[in-house]
């Protein structure tokens, strides 16, 4: 491990993966596919890797972030919703 980082241990945190190859909602109406997972180099952190369907676009966003709920309206919705 390199030197300054912390290992992370998750032992009783339920981490909810996305599928790959798989369509999410954003909560502001964009439709995403989920392209790989990925680390990031210098925090270790696991990254969503996912590309607009309307523009092509490829971003890269914390899995934490990606499961975080948001509020809209007072209301907790989820920030990404698989589509069927």
């Amino acid at each position: 491990m390199r030197k300054g980082l912390k290992k992370h241990t998750m032992s009783n945190i339920k981490v909810n993966y996305p599928l790959l190859n798989k369509n999410y909602r954003h909560y502001k109406g964009g439709r995403y596919r989920v392209i790989s997972m990925a680390t990031h180099t210098e925090t270790g952190e696991s990254m969503v890797v996912y590309s607009s369907n309307l523009f092509g676009s490829n971003y890269s966003r914390p899995l934490s972030s990606w499961n975080e709920p948001v509020i809209v309206n007072g209301e907790k919705v989820e920030r990404f919703t698989l589509e069927n």
